[in-house]
């Protein structure tokens, strides 16, 4: 093989949506990475991350599975549904579409569900920002799957250009959806990161039936506490620090006790990128949790890469969560960037205080 250069062989890429990527040789469960990047990746020190150039290789092999499961019917990774007439102009973008075997059961949205990665239980709900036309799909899934956690990531408007639509109501009003739910919203809190560089508004929005009975919906009606970050770029990346504060504020939030607990719901704009770097981040956090509270009787039911040196375990673990997420939606965590912020964030978690 030529010194860089990335020699893939479809015949050693098994994708299909079920498939389990292994490779017995390695004794890892990501197969499709040339051997050389994974040598050069698991001799790093834990000290720094590892340099940009092994990080593109990775990245560049992590889009080319996208690519391939976009592109070669035969591995099962449809989007017939995002393609389907009369969804598509429930798409915000035409180059953002859903994998058939991740939506959500019901009205058509482009989300898609993504399932624990072990040994944790987190699971998540990764969509586009709802259209208006998609607001009772929308809330419809909110109700349907539990959901107690809405994480935006967008602003309305970037650079003049509509990223998102206000779905909830301002305080003083309400607002009635197709299916006759109203919708009602609290007073907001705003929270200032990393000293009022950014603002992150927290506000419950509480769905009630309308004044005829509402299908899906009890007399209770449902409360859902939505985050707002406005001021992450579009494409770009959150710093570190407020990543954290951002993190922790989502887990601050009451859950109820029962397990597993309900998927948190997170939308930016198209639902990839900024979406796919929090997903990865906040199960990250939960792995190197599960990893640092295991006693050593724990330990031997973890995955064989979590009983590796500390050293490997940190720097595979955002490899692999991205190849995780992208199974269920393609492009999560979107740019090199994010990759690179995603590798910080790891190494940030895994470090003593």
């Amino acid at each position: 093989m030529r010194s860089g250069a990335l020699d893939f062989n479809l015949a050693q890429i098994d994708a299909a949506p079920n498939a389990q990527l292994q490779s017995s040789r390695l004794g890892l469960d990501f197969g499709f990475l040339p051997s050389y990047l994974l040598g050069s990746l698991l001799a790093m020190s834990l000290g720094a991350r590892p340099p940009r150039s092994v990080l593109s290789s990775l990245y560049s092999a992590l889009d080319y599975t996208d690519h391939l499961r976009l592109t070669e019917s035969s591995l099962g990774y449809t989007t017939t549904a995002s393609l389907t007439p009369d969804n598509l102009d429930a798409n915000r973008y035409r180059d953002i579409l859903a994998y058939d075997h991740a939506l959500l059961p019901g009205p058509y949205l482009n989300a898609a569900f993504i399932p624990p990665f072990h040994p944790t239980s987190l699971s998540f709900i990764a969509s586009q920002a709802p259209l208006p036309s998609t607001y009772t799909a929308f809330y419809t899934h909110i109700v349907e799957h539990g959901v107690r956690v809405l994480v935006n990531l967008t602003p309305l408007v970037e650079k003049g250009r509509t990223k998102a639509h206000q779905y909830w109501p301002d305080e003083d009003a309400d607002m009635v959806l197709e299916n006759g739910w109203k919708l009602t919203c609290e007073p907001a809190t705003r929270i200032q990161l990393e000293n009022g560089e950014a603002t992150l508004e927290r506000r419950t929005i509480h769905i009630k039936p309308g004044e005829e009975a509402a299908e899906g919906l009890n007399a209770h009606g449902w409360g859902v506490t939505q985050f707002h970050l406005t001021s992450w770029p579009d494409h770009g990346v959150f710093p570190t620090t407020m990543m954290m504060q951002l993190m922790r504020e989502i887990q601050l939030v009451p859950m109820p006790k029962i397990y597993p607990p309900p998927p948190t719901w997170i939308h930016c704009s198209a639902g990839v990128g900024r979406s796919g770097t929090l997903a990865a981040a906040l199960i990250a956090q939960a792995v190197i949790n599960v990893s640092k509270h295991s006693n050593h009787e724990d330990r031997d039911a973890l995955p064989l890469f979590m009983r590796a040196e500390a050293d490997s375990q940190v720097w595979d673990l955002p490899v692999r969560i991205v190849e995780h997420l992208r199974r269920y939606r393609a492009r999560m965590v979107q740019t090199l960037e994010q990759f690179e912020a995603l590798f910080d964030i790891v190494h940030h978690l895994s470090t003593p205080p």
